[in-house]
């Protein structure tokens, strides 16, 4: 018994010895929150190996039990769990031909020895773990007892994938029981069973900290101000482009106001003929081009093209025809420079009198905006 004592106590203590060690380059964590939670359960056998256990035979001195646990790993290293098994024992009480039924809480703390001293790999098959803690045994017969005790042991497991693994265990228990003496009991638990992990394992890698040479880390910090001034730079070129298009809109419209307003601010055009012509001249031709400026600068107004004639001369007949003719004329004319002939509409007005203090000056076409 007290080699039993002794190689839980040394595996616990060689347990605690490496949690300072932790993982071998310190670059992989658990994040903390419910991650890497994880359920087993399997078969055993529940082997007694103190007092007389195996006087009456192999069979009797071992009790086949199931198990069911939950945990959760910490740290790539490191995991804690719970486990609550029992079945029917022959052995458990005071005799061995006695029945009860028993039970078993355990608390683990286990330590992966493969991933600690063989560095973290996620894509390791075969895992080999040591573990220990309190053991606590219940059982009843003709009455419930409760007795207390350590366990340890050592756990081989197998990964399916990222979810699921199949373990292989090995447990010693020493158990104390109180009853007309005090005596202790030694059981050996071996078990195989299944384990699930909700989500599969999630570990990360820590970002390595290096030791920077001083002059790469000037030239690094030179390179990222520039990289900044540039960017900068570039969103200032931006931001000046689309001021300048902005400008460019604006001097357009200023200039469009400036034409329309001059536009508004000039006179009608008059166009003259000499008497019983419908032909321009060359003075014609002028004011001509001078109202067709005017009015392809302001092309959201119309304008009117009224013709006349001189009624001293000819018939009103003949007046009217000849002021339509001279009308049109101007309006053919228009038209050829490049007036948008919808701005434009055509009168014939007749004979006049006394327009302007003459009757050659009432041989006109005077183009005005509507």
């Amino acid at each position: 018994m007290k080699k039993v004592c002794f190689i839980s106590l040394f595996l616990t203590v060689a347990m605690l010895s490496a949690f300072a060690k932790g993982d071998k380059e310190g670059t992989y964590y658990v994040e903390k929150g419910p991650n890497n939670i994880f359920i087993t359960g399997g078969v055993g056998s529940h082997m007694g190996l103190s007092g007389t256990n195996f006087d009456a035979g192999f069979f009797k001195a071992q009790n086949p039990y199931v198990y069911l646990g939950v945990g959760r790993m910490f740290h790539p290293n490191w995991s804690y769990r719970a486990v609550l098994n029992g079945w029917r024992s022959s052995d458990f009480i005071t005799s061995m031909e006695s029945k009860a039924y028993f039970g078993n809480l355990q608390l683990d703390l286990m330590y992966n020895m493969s991933q600690a001293w063989g560095g973290y790999r996620s894509d390791r098959v075969f895992e080999a773990s040591v573990f220990a803690g309190p053991y606590v045994n219940f059982a009843s017969g003709e009455d419930f007892h409760v007795y207390p005790g350590i366990s340890a042991g050592v756990q081989f497991k197998f990964n399916v994938n990222k979810y699921l693994a199949i373990d292989l265990e090995g447990r010693l228990a020493r158990q104390r029981e109180m009853a007309v003496t005090t005596y202790d009991r030694v059981y050996a638990i071996p078990t195989v069973g299944v384990t699930y992990t909700f989500g599969g394992k999630k570990v990360k890698k820590a970002q390595e900290v290096e030791c920077l040479d001083p002059v790469k880390v000037e030239e690094t910090n030179t390179s990222r101000e520039l990289a900044s001034y540039k960017a900068k730079n570039d969103q200032l070129e931006k931001r000046l482009k689309e001021q300048n298009d902005k400008n460019q809109e604006m001097t357009r419209k200023v200039s469009d106001l400036e034409a329309r307003v001059a536009v508004k601010t000039a006179g009608p055009v008059g166009v003259f003929f000499n008497i019983g012509s419908a032909e321009i001249d060359s003075r014609g031709r002028a004011n001509i081009q001078l109202a067709s400026t005017l009015i392809k600068n302001d092309p959201y107004n119309h304008y009117i093209i009224r013709g006349y004639a001189d009624m001293a001369t000819g018939s009103p007949e003949r007046n009217k025809e000849l002021s339509e003719a001279r009308a049109q004329a101007v309006y053919d004319a228009l038209v050829a420079s490049g007036v948008d002939a919808k701005q434009l509409e055509v009168v014939g007005m007749g004979g006049q009198e006394n327009m302007f203090d003459g009757d050659d000056l009432n041989r006109i076409v005077i183009i005005e905006r509507k």
